[in-house]
């Protein structure tokens, strides 16, 4: 003998919802799957959100830190800085608690060939967003503690001369393909 349960009464109660008595199973089955599809809409957003750091008139986005390759001990981070002040500002430092030290980097051309070189800071001028991507600046991490693996979360704190410490959590992540010189 088997017995029979009602799962929607069970989930949503029909006085919760008055409307909801008077539906037929497949418009149950609708609005609870619409429920879902809602949460599922502002849980990513949320984690959207936290991809994107905002202290005063600075705004931190597509933060990501490339995975360690086998027997590496370093990565790189990259991300945009957006200054929305009348004044410039500047990052003078980062650190981790995943990594034993955090270099601001340039690359640079020297005699031809492309170089990385360590900076004081990174200027980041009013009104404008300054980009840490391939081939420009990035945030070299350096003595990693562990192997980062694409889904991970590194911790890193920004220290701004104006704006003073941001933390972000960056999540650990691929750089996308780039396109051969033929296909631009």
């Amino acid at each position: 003998m088997f017995l029979k349960l009602n799962y929607y009464k069970a989930i949503v109660p029909p006085r919760v919802i008055p409307a909801f008595a008077g539906m037929t199973r497949m418009n149950k089955r609708a609005f609870l799957f619409s429920l879902v599809f809602l949460a599922l809409v502002f849980a990513s957003a949320d984690a959207w959100a936290k991809n994107k750091n905002v202290s005063g008139t600075l705004v931190i986005s597509k933060v990501f830190v490339r995975p360690t390759v086998p027997n590496s001990l370093s990565s790189a981070a990259y991300m945009e800085i957006a200054n929305n002040s009348d004044k410039q500002e500047k990052l003078i430092s980062a650190s981790s608690p995943d990594a034993d030290q955090i270099e601001l980097i340039k690359i640079m051309r020297d005699h031809g060939m492309r170089r990385m070189h360590e900076v004081d800071d990174i200027l980041v001028p009013p009104h404008s967003v300054v980009p840490l991507k391939l081939g420009t600046y990035h945030l070299m991490l350096i003595g990693v503690k562990k192997p980062l693996v694409v889904g991970d979360t590194v911790r890193i704190e920004l220290k701004f001369a104006q704006a003073g410490k941001v933390i972000l959590n960056a999540p650990v992540a691929e750089i996308r393909a780039r396109k051969h010189k033929q296909d631009r």
